[in-house]
């Protein structure tokens, strides 16, 4: 979860961004490994020791997210076609280019690597933010799957092959995801880097 670099931007977060890390918190506090429960339970001590958000502090509110169309819609279209939708619909933040930038860059890293290439001092950093960004897209990726979007553990494997090895889990973006985010123009840094 790389805690530490998500309790250094807490002041800088408004109440429902604090709102949000808090559920997501709750839900890993209860159901997570034992590292990710205690990296939860130090986020959740840290949001307890901030209190709220000034509202002279308050950023803009958002852009409210576009609804995804119906899920017989989106069954017909193919995963490229879907992926396309999704982040035409909900375009990938700074973030959200860096997890997939490093995923691009490095076919076949394990979680742990892919975290260090973004800097993350902890183990899963990427694996969770990458769960957190196909969720944010799922109703336009996959709507079955958002029955059990509760886990963002399995998620990558909505956008990734993923595998096991000795060294642990292995992923690999799925060809029909490269090829759409080269489409979008998101994936154009990545293919210059190999």
């Amino acid at each position: 979860m790389c805690v530490e670099n998500i309790i250094a931007g807490l002041s800088g977060k408004t109440a429902e961004e604090r709102k949000h890390l808090r559920a997501d918190a709750e839900k890993w506090a209860a159901s997570a490994t034992p590292t990710a429960q205690a990296e939860a339970r130090a986020l959740l001590e840290a949001l307890k020791a901030l209190g709220p958000t000034p509202m002279a502090r308050a950023r803009p509110r958002a852009k409210t997210k576009p609804l995804a169309p119906p899920p017989q819609e989106i069954e017909r279209l193919g995963l490229g076609e879907r992926v396309s939708l999704a982040f035409d619909a909900l375009p990938p933040t700074e973030s959200d280019r860096r997890l997939l930038d490093a995923l691009l860059t490095h076919p076949g890293a394990t979680s742990e690597e892919l975290s260090a290439a973004m800097g993350y001092k902890g183990r899963s950093g990427w694996h969770l933010q990458f769960g957190l960004m196909v969720q944010r897209r799922l109703g336009w990726i996959d709507p079955q799957a958002r029955a059990n979007a509760d886990e963002t553990t399995w998620l990558c494997a909505v956008l990734a092959k993923a595998w096991n090895t000795r060294q642990g889990c292995r992923f690999r973006m799925k060809p029909e995801v490269v090829a759409a985010l080269a489409k979008l123009g998101i994936a154009t840094r990545a293919k210059r880097a190999r």
